[in-house]
C-alpha cells in the first residue's frame, strides 16, 4: 500500500476520509436499493457494514488491552484465527448481524470507526511500530507492527467495500 500513514495524525485522516468516501458511495445509492442487492456471496450492504465494524470494534479493543476476538463476538484464539482464516471467521460473524437494519449497520460502523479513533489519540507515533503481539495480554514481541492491522480494519477495509458498492450499484 502506497503512502502508509506513520503518524497517529496521518493515519487518523486517511480512516477519516476513507470513512467519509465509503459513506458517499452509499448516500449515491436510492435507499431501497441498498439492502436489496447482493453480491457474489450474497452479503447485501448492511452484511459488509455489520462485518466492517466488526472488525473495527475488534482493533479497537486489541489496541485498548482487550482481548478483540472477544470484542468482536467470538470465542477464538489468536492460534484459532489462523486456521480459520478471514473467510472462516467471517462466515462465523455474517449471520448473527442479519436482523440490523442498514442504518443500525451503518451507525454501528461510524460508532466502530469513533472507537479506533479514541484509542488512537491515547497512542504515539512510536507506538504505531509496536508489534501486534505487544497488544496482546500476555505481551509477545511478535508480530508486524500494529499500523498495518489498524490500516486493515479501518481505510485499507473501507476502500475495499467502498470499491464493491461502486462496482454493485455504479
Amino acid at each position: 500500500m502506497e503512502d502508509i500513514p506513520l503518524t497517529v495524525a496521518e493515519l487518523r485522516h486517511r480512516m477519516d476520509t476513507g470513512l467519509g468516501q465509503l459513506f458517499t458511495a452509499l448516500d449515491e445509492v436510492d435507499q431501497g436499493r441498498l439492502a436489496a442487492a447482493t453480491d457474489p456471496n450474497r452479503w447485501n450492504v448492511r452484511d459488509h457494514l455489520a462485518h466492517m465494524a466488526t472488525w473495527a470494534d475488534g482493533i479497537a479493543a486489541l489496541l485498548s488491552g482487550q482481548n478483540r476476538w472477544q470484542a468482536m463476538g467470538l470465542d477464538i484464539t489468536d492460534d484459532d484465527r489462523k486456521t480459520l482464516g478471514s473467510d472462516g471467521i467471517n462466515a462465523m460473524l455474517v449471520d448473527r448481524h442479519r436482523h440490523l437494519e442498514v442504518v443500525q449497520a451503518r451507525k454501528w460502523l461510524l460508532e466502530a470507526h469513533q472507537r479506533v479513533a479514541g484509542v488512537l489519540e491515547g497512542l504515539n507515533d512510536e507506538e504505531l511500530m509496536r508489534p501486534y503481539g505487544s497488544f496482546l495480554r500476555p505481551p509477545a514481541d511478535t508480530g508486524k507492527p500494529i499500523f498495518g492491522y489498524v490500516i486493515g480494519n479501518t481505510f485499507g477495509h473501507y476502500e475495499e467495500h467502498t470499491g464493491w458498492i461502486r462496482e454493485l450499484f455504479g
